[in-house]
């Protein structure tokens, strides 16, 4: 479907669909065309997806994002078939006619084509975007969060909205931090990567990412730079700043909390740090992205 050319300014995103799927053994779907923006993981089991000519084999915690009007073939493991979790997003959706919770995945379905939704252009989720959330815990959560929350009860178009855009928000900082963090990456890099993220309320120095791996500070700087093609600190920050903005919008805690959560003692310097990043401070983020 193309783009109106009287699109609005902006983008207005709303989520339509979020579910589980557990595949049987060897299980098929062929879902011809689906006129949404889908985010597709598997939480266990593995398999493969045709997605329009080009197929790609997943297993637990792997994710992709998928374009518009895309044609999707499963193909569940026979031995261990894949249980996924998919998350629908309409890009621009109009206020003016009310959502429908549902998904067109043929050309015969009745809101295939539909005037009051559309596609956007963004290019940084143009094509197939892969990545894992073993190495992105925000969207995780998040993407968690928002089947448990569509499936328990009748959907609100004004929730379905706000949790639309930080979806998109944490998409988006999934794949510009797996841009630089392929599977193949050093054992010693791995470990470091793993232990700040679990370990992200501790002080995270140099010196303590060398004694997790087992080698020099020299080492840590230039195993950073060559595969994440960033600092040792940088890279740390960004995590801390990603985390901190997941429960901004996600929970009631107190900033100030949610600094030391993420291995910030002084709330002061938290909050400096979250603006220079992000821009804004951390009250007026949450404000702008209350969930409920």
């Amino acid at each position: 479907m193309d783009i109106p050319l009287t699109q609005p300014a902006h983008p207005d995103p709303v989520i339509v669909l979020a579910n589980w799927f557990q595949f049987g053994a060897g299980e098929r779907i062929i879902n011809p065309c689906v006129e949404s923006r889908m985010l597709l993981w598997v939480v266990s089991g593995s398999g493969r997806v045709r997605v329009n000519d080009r197929w790609i084999s997943l297993e637990a915690d792997d994710f992709v994002f998928l374009s518009w009007g895309h044609e999707i073939d499963y193909d569940a493991s026979a031995e261990l078939p894949f249980r996924v979790g998919g998350i629908h997003l309409i890009p621009h959706h109009d206020r003016l006619r009310a959502v429908k919770f549902a998904v067109s995945h043929s050309s015969s379905d009745a809101l295939a084509r539909s005037e009051r939704r559309a596609d956007w252009h963004w290019p940084e989720f143009e094509g197939i975007k892969r990545g894992s959330l073993a190495h992105a815990q925000p969207l995780r959560f998040l993407s968690h969060y928002i089947v448990e929350r569509f499936i328990s009860s009748v959907p609100a178009e004004s929730a379905m909205r706000q949790l639309a855009q930080l979806l998109l928000e944490e998409i988006s900082a999934a794949i510009r931090q797996q841009t630089f963090a392929p599977t193949n990456l050093p054992e010693r890099l791995r470990k470091m990567l793993e232990y700040s993220r679990s370990h992200l309320e501790q002080p995270l120095t140099v010196a303590v990412l060398a004694g997790v791996a087992d080698c020099s500070p020299a080492s840590v700087h230039r195993l950073f730079k060559r595969h994440m093609a960033t600092s040792p600190s940088r890279w740390i920050t960004e995590l801390r700043v990603s985390r901190a903005k997941h429960l901004l919008r996600s929970s009631s805690c107190p900033v100030y909390q949610i600094a030391a959560q993420v291995g910030i003692v002084d709330p002061f310097h938290f909050s400096k740090l979250f603006k220079r990043v992000v821009g804004q401070s951390p009250q007026v983020f949450r404000h702008q992205g209350r969930l409920l």
